[in-house]
């Protein structure tokens, strides 16, 4: 019996220890407005506040970081002791971690789980490298920043008409003119910076000349007119109205002066029927990838015959293009010379002809064949006109030069001259590109019948020169 005792009063202490060392402790949460674990704050102060699964008579925040921790008392909410709360300040901008010691009304403790939070609250440095406080001239720009911590997000705005997120670097398209940029940068705690940068955008004007030649230099007759082809197009923007003007080389190597549009003038003029060294595009304004063609009518009066440098200077009345000169054409102003082409060989009548005839065409009036050209190129010319008399060399005979008469004004008789042995003026001054047309007859008078050859001679000399 005293054995059995003995082992059941060992049995029911096993059991009261038992008990004992089952009791529960008191689980502690984190709730709001407490941050996240791993949070980052931009203000010098944060809350801690927990829940606990019961009343609890003490609540311990052990706060700190590697240099060193400290236990703070926290207070209770009131209604009860199951919420709990501490407000933390006067914070240096680090990184802390803290846990939660909580006692309940048995005397047991228990521990919250370990947090971190960093208090930052000094906005990033933002540097701008582009954009810089300059003018472009491609509407496309790189956007590269940089900031002296981690950034969360990355903001810009172009003259404040809204902001976009981006990640950098990246490109920006711009208008025309007068620019911003403001970029922001916001980082992990929720400090915000920001910087602006001002810059401009110039248009550009791609210019070009297609006559003269730009490649080689090209001769013009001196008193001759001949054609300066620019095209200009409008790139990266609207170019506004656009004008062209052309230039020679008055007082430099490269075009300079516009070209007079006086008549006459040296060492070239404007010779259309409105002259303007400058005239602005038809198709005015120009918006980007639009383009225009401006021509003149130039004639070379350069009385040293000299060389020349000719080109055409585009501008905007936009405060934003640039203005732009084509390359230059080297032409040389070279004297004159008679060019002209006398299109048959013989002027023959019909054969045979009756003696005591008269006004008899040639054979080529009716077509009409016998013509002159002026040459493309030619002096303005001086037409002359004279024959010999028409011989019968075996017989010995002749036929006066003055029975082959010469019209160039019409197939009639009547307006005709008689042929000469000195030269006759039959067309005064006739420009390149020029075409006479002559009709011949011949008048027989009661000669013996037979073949009388004689010779018609045309010359041209250049205007206003001394006859032959």
């Amino acid at each position: 019996m005293r054995v059995r005792l003995t082992l059941l009063a060992l049995y029911v202490f096993l059991l009261a220890s038992l008990s004992y060392f089952a009791m529960a402790f008191p689980a502690v949460d984190y709730v709001p407005p407490t941050l996240p674990n791993n949070s980052a704050t931009n203000l010098n102060w944060t809350y801690i506040n927990i829940t606990s699964s019961e009343n609890l008579t003490q609540a311990l925040l052990e706060w700190g970081n590697s240099s060193g921790f400290t236990n703070i008392s926290m207070s209770n909410s009131s209604g009860g002791n199951l919420t709990w709360y501490v407000n933390v300040t006067g914070l240096a901008d680090r990184t802390y971690n803290y846990t939660i010691w909580a006692q309940n009304s048995t005397g047991n403790w228990n521990q919250s789980v370990r947090r971190f939070v960093t208090i930052d609250t000094i906005a990033p440095s933002i540097a701008i490298q582009s954009p810089q406080n300059a003018t472009y001239i491609n509407k496309v720009i790189d956007l590269n920043v940089s900031a002296d911590e981690p950034v969360d997000t990355w903001r810009y705005s172009i003259n404040d008409t809204g902001n976009t997120t981006f990640t950098p670097n990246t490109t920006i398209t711009v208008s025309a003119g007068a620019n911003n940029i403001t970029v922001y940068a916001n980082d992990t705690a929720g400090n915000m910076n920001r910087t602006i940068v001002y810059f401009t955008l110039n248009t550009t004007l791609d210019v070009s000349l297609a006559e003269p030649s730009t490649v080689s230099p090209t001769d013009f007759v001196q008193n001759t007119a001949f054609l300066v082809n620019a095209t200009v197009v409008c790139r990266q923007g609207s170019c506004g109205n656009v004008a062209g003007t052309v230039r020679y080389n008055k007082t430099s190597a490269n075009p300079d002066t516009p070209i007079n549009i006086t008549s006459g003038a040296q060492p070239f003029y404007i010779q259309e029927a409105s002259p303007a060294s400058t005239k602005s595009c038809p198709n005015n304004p120009l918006s980007e990838g639009q383009f225009c063609n401006l021509t003149w009518t130039v004639n070379a009066t350069d009385s040293t015959l000299s060389y020349w440098k000719l080109g055409v200077n585009f501008s905007s009345d936009s405060g934003w293009t640039v203005p732009n000169t084509t390359s230059p054409a080297t032409v040389s102003i070279v004297p004159c010379f008679v060019d002209l082409t006398v299109n048959w060989q013989s002027i023959n009548f019909q054969n045979p002809l009756i003696p005591d005839t008269y006004q008899n065409p040639a054979l080529g009036n009716a077509d009409p064949l016998y013509n002159i050209t002026v040459n493309s190129g030619s002096c303005n010319t001086d037409l002359y006109i004279k024959g010999t008399d028409m011989q019968n060399s075996t017989l010995g005979y002749s036929l006066g030069a003055g029975n082959l008469t010469w019209s160039n004004s019409s197939n009639t008789y009547s307006s005709s001259f008689n042929m000469t042995q000195a030269y006759s003026l039959f067309k005064f001054n006739a420009p390149p590109i020029t075409n006479v047309t002559m009709w011949y007859w011949i008048n027989v008078p009661p000669i013996f019948a037979a073949n009388y050859n004689g010779t018609v001679f045309i010359q041209g000399v250049k205007s206003g020169s001394s006859f032959p």
